[in-house]
């Protein structure tokens, strides 16, 4: 696991989509969020394992 540091401009603001309810979450700061080229998404439930 690789801790990132918040950038300046603090944590993103983002939308998810809830496969079960099937609809987007209003923008939200998720906790585990990650960068794919140059936007960020919200990391899947099933990703993070316990």
């Amino acid at each position: 696991m690789r801790h990132a540091a918040i950038p300046a401009s603090g944590i993103s603001l983002l939308s998810r989509f809830d496969p079960h309810d099937k609809v987007w979450s209003a923008q939200l700061p998720f906790l585990f969020q990650r960068r794919i080229g140059s936007s960020d998404r919200v990391i899947a439930g099933g990703t993070v394992l316990t």
